[in-house]
Order: C-alpha cells, then structure tokens, then sequence
C-alpha cells in the first residue's frame, strides 16, 4: 500500500479548466481514476486532498481546498502554479 488510492466518493470527479500563460487545458476526471487531460487519457490517484497524475513525463497535482482548487505541474524540474483551477461539471 502506497497511501494513495483512487477516489472512493465523488470529490474529485468532473471537468475542469486549469489555466496558466493564458492558455486553458482541459482536465476530466472519472470516478474510476481515469481521466484525460488535453484530450489525452490519464490515470491518476488521490492521497487526501491531493489528486496526482503524470502527462508528457511531467507530474500534476490538483488539490482542493474547500470549495476551491489549486494547481501545479513540474516542467524541467521547475514547479509551476497554475493561474486558476475551475471545475466546470
């Protein structure tokens, strides 16, 4: 056990718009840890308030707070923060 596992209730579920440079990319998220992001399929788990997935050898988090989320990518060993985070459905 790796104390991450994919979602047992509905939180994380649904579509969401994560912004940054200006640009939106499109993230959906199914209840059964898969998803996709940029049109491309992702799996991805949860550990707490943290969702994670790896796209393009790059690692993502999501994390909620709340009612609101917040997000970031590594790129090059840089971290990034996303602008904003949206869930939309």
């Amino acid at each position: 056990n790796t104390g991450t596992t994919t979602p047992t209730d509905d939180s994380f579920v649904g579509t969401y718009n994560l912004v940054y440079a200006g640009s939106t990319t499109v993230l959906v998220i199914n209840a059964d840890g898969t998803g996709t992001f940029a049109g491309s399929p992702i799996t991805y788990t949860v550990s707490g308030n943290t969702l994670s997935f790896v796209y393009n050898y790059e690692d993502y988090t999501i994390t909620k707070n709340g009612s609101s989320y917040s997000g970031t990518f590594t790129y090059d060993y840089e971290d990034y923060s996303y602008a904003s985070v949206t869930k939309v459905a």
